[in-house]
């Protein structure tokens, strides 16, 4: 019996931070809205909605540029704990349209639809079309769908009718599909990649995969790409995860920036999810690395090993705030990012009371307690943070 055509679906929600926020403020739809970490100088945004994308704000812009490009902008406190519970319901209502469910971050999913349609007695965009209304209905977020034989078309295709929208990639159809998209928006290709594409006048996602002797210079993944651009599947959906064998968190600013005190601000806040992403697999950490690249490209690393393995967010924070003294220096920066090796479980360990080594539990701790009553529940007292930058 010949295999059904293996189909996928991506589903992305739209603008999720922002939009779990309307739910309770419907009349601010239509007005610039973002979310913000702080509301200061120093702050950063860390999710804008359409309307306030319209004026080129982005996750990473940091306030002082928010109030330049839309001072009329309506700033909210994140509520990360809801974001995760509204995540974790979308997934169950994923999981039930289909047995195999991949959740990619917060906001994405993968799910696998073939064959499924004789089941539900409907085409894919009708699977896709019920979905989005069990979402919006108990959820009141919106989604967008993209559906094709590989995971990166599917990804790509959640991504051209936002918001709200269903893109349907048939097999017959992705020549002319690949011709209108932006090389820059095919998954996994990064911004280091682009002065190589300029340079062989590489535009569309059509002329990667028409670029054969670019194969030596981006490697196995490069042809990754390609096979998976053309509709012949390599990556396959990953609903068990081995625990990883390293972390990392790194971003590209909005905006090329010389603020010192915004740099490490931003660069704090990676440090902060990447150590509750380690708590959450159930792992400590012994060797840290902190880089901070340059407008040029240049990149000034250093790296700690740990006396013992931890997840304490305070160990962290300190050795973060004596490598960031090491690196930094006057310039103008795009980019930074941690990276954590020697990964290991958390030990069983019991601590006396009064120990010491008592800290590196309250993490955990501390993440359940916001979990479940807000991040504003409890946090560590404000003096931890206020590091002397000089």
């Amino acid at each position: 019996m010949r295999a059904l055509p293996t189909v996928f679906a991506h589903i992305d929600a739209d603008c999720f931070f922002a939009s779990i926020e309307l739910i309770e403020r419907p009349h601010l739809k239509n007005h610039p809205v973002v979310v913000c970490t702080r509301n200061d100088e120093r702050g950063i945004v860390t999710a804008a909605n359409y309307p306030a994308r319209h004026f080129g704000i982005r996750a990473g812009t940091p306030i002082y540029k928010l109030r330049e490009l839309c001072p009329q902008a309506i700033r909210l406190e994140p509520h990360f704990p809801l974001y995760q519970k509204i995540s974790q319901q979308m997934i169950k209502i994923l999981q039930d349209f289909s047995p195999a469910v991949e959740q990619r971050s917060i906001d994405e999913a993968y799910l696998d639809l073939t064959g499924l349609c004789t089941m539900y007695r409907t085409n894919y965009r009708g699977i896709a079309e019920r979905i989005q209304r069990r979402i919006i209905d108990e959820l009141k977020i919106t989604i967008s769908v993209g559906i094709a034989p590989t995971k990166i078309l599917a990804k790509i295709g959640s991504g051209f009718h936002k918001p709200s929208g269903i893109t349907e990639i048939a097999a017959e159809h992705i020549t002319e599909f690949l011709k209108e998209i932006a090389v820059k928006k095919i998954p996994g290709i990064g911004r280091n990649a682009q002065a190589l594409f300029e340079k062989f006048n590489i535009a569309t996602a059509y002329d990667f995969v028409h670029t054969v002797h670019l194969d030596g210079l981006l490697g196995k993944r490069g042809r990754e790409l390609r096979s998976e651009l053309l509709g012949q599947q390599i990556y396959s959906l990953e609903t068990k995860i081995a625990p990883p064998k390293s972390l990392s968190n790194t971003r590209t600013f909005d905006d090329f920036t010389s603020n010192k005190d915004a740099i490490f601000d931003f660069s704090l806040s990676l440090l902060s999810a990447l150590l509750r992403r380690l708590r959450r697999h159930g792992l400590e950490a012994r060797l840290f690395s902190f880089f901070l690249m340059t407008k040029s490209f240049k990149v000034f690393h250093s790296r700690v090993q740990l006396s013992h393995h931890s997840d304490d967010d305070l160990l962290f924070i300190r050795e973060f705030k004596k490598l960031f003294a090491q690196l930094f220096q006057p310039g103008i920066f795009r980019k930074s990012g941690f990276y954590l090796h020697d990964l290991r479980p958390k030990g069983a360990h019991q601590y006396s009371l009064f120990d010491e080594n008592l800290r590196p539990t309250l993490g955990p701790a501390l993440d359940k307690i916001q979990d479940s009553f807000g991040s504003d529940a409890i946090s560590w007292g404000l003096p931890i943070f206020t590091f002397d930058r000089k």
